[in-house]
């Protein structure tokens, strides 16, 4: 999550939205908007953790926001509107994902989903999808996201 938050932080065309008089509007910083399953519980809660660069700051934010809203279930009120939207579907691996989000409009922000990692010789493997608006995206934009989060995890 913190490897998709440096790309899309880097990249203007993943910072877009649309403001409240439905202007366009380029962020500073996006954070994560994603999910956290309760396995005891097996309900969804869906939360906002600031973005931070610093990996180890980031991770210790997402654990105070994953301890809080534990017991949670759905999305939790009043998130902020300077995001991207990003989850996990551990229990499967896919070779094609279509991703349709319902954002009451339209929606510019990307939306990240990776899949159940598997191995494949020598090399692990993990499905990723990015669902993109081509109002500020296009295939090269895309490309470039996957070439360089390859790219970032080979590195890190």
């Amino acid at each position: 999550m913190w490897a998709v938050g440096q790309i899309l932080n880097a990249r203007d065309e993943f910072r877009y939205s649309l403001d409240e008089n439905g202007e366009l509007i380029k962020w500073d910083m996006i954070s994560p908007s994603y999910t956290d399953f309760n396995p005891e519980t097996e309900h969804f809660v869906k939360f906002v953790t600031e973005y931070s660069n610093d990996l180890y700051d980031f991770c210790a934010r997402v654990e105070i926001d994953k301890e809080t809203h534990k017991m949670g279930c759905g999305f939790i009120p009043n998130q902020p509107k300077n995001v991207y939207d990003i989850s996990c579907m551990p229990w499967v691996s896919y070779e094609a994902l279509t991703l349709h989000v319902d954002a009451g409009g339209p929606c510019l922000f990307p939306v990240v989903l990776w899949g159940k990692y598997f191995e494949e010789g020598e090399k692990t493997m993990m499905p990723v999808t990015m669902n993109i608006n081509h109002a500020v995206c296009d295939g090269f934009h895309l490309g470039r996201f996957f070439n360089e989060l390859q790219d970032y995890l080979n590195n890190l």
